[in-house]
């Protein structure tokens, strides 16, 4: 076990926050809070839609509205293109027993999303904030 990585202590009391995404837009999942370092854990999400365009999120920290100033993406894109009666694409990053990813700190964790028809995003995320 890493001392350092808060996602490893067994003493550390991760938090969780969930959004159900349906526009293209970018949500900010764990707000920034001072100088504190965002320690991502785990990451679950699935991408679903009704066909047509691809439906893609990927996740990037920021200060600001929705991580808008000094943007940093983090992660690749993740992308499904669905089709009627389909049930979607689940994706996941992390195990919650090591960081994932991180912020710098002061800043926060948001998704970035571009929609196809129909979208449906819901995104349950684990971390530490210290």
């Amino acid at each position: 076990m890493d001392a350092t990585d808060p996602c490893q202590s067994p003493t550390i009391v991760k938090s969780h926050t969930f959004q159900n995404i349906t526009t293209a837009t970018t949500t900010t999942l764990v707000p920034l809070s001072g100088t504190t370092t965002v320690y991502i854990c785990q990451v679950d999400w699935e991408i679903a839609n009704t066909g047509g365009a691809a439906t893609t999120v990927f996740f990037k920290e920021g200060t600001g509205a929705a991580c808008a100033t000094g943007p940093v993406t983090l992660t690749a894109t993740y992308s499904y293109v669905g089709a009627n009666g389909t049930t979607g694409q689940t994706f996941h990053i992390g195990n919650g027993s090591a960081t994932s990813f991180k912020s710098d700190p002061g800043n926060a964790i948001c998704a970035t999303t571009v929609v196809g028809t129909g979208p449906s995003i819901p995104i349950d995320v684990e971390y530490v904030q210290q």
